[in-house]
């Protein structure tokens, strides 16, 4: 909130606006954590990955192992999700 007000040329800081938004009765609301909507079936055909085996067989030519998160994890780029989504909740 503060933020907005400022790029509206408000010269505000937290403590004021907690006070007017306590006075209007307002309250901030948390988004909604993301809910992991696509599901694979399991009895769908998948087509053979031609990529990941010469790619695989690189990595390996390194010393190099690959690895692959489940549907929905987000570990290996968690930092990054966090920051887009921060973004798109601003």
């Amino acid at each position: 909130m503060v933020k907005k007000l400022r790029k509206e040329g408000y010269l505000v800081g937290r403590y004021l606006v907690r006070k007017i938004m306590h006075r209007l009765r307002l309250k901030v609301t948390q988004r909604c954590a993301y809910k992991v909507t696509t599901q694979r079936k399991h009895s769908n055909a998948v087509a053979d990955n031609l990529f990941s085996k010469q790619f695989g067989r690189l990595l390996s030519s390194y010393g190099i192992r690959a690895s692959m998160g489940d549907v929905g994890a987000c570990w290996d780029n968690a930092v990054v999700e966090r920051f887009f989504g921060s973004l798109k909740h601003d």
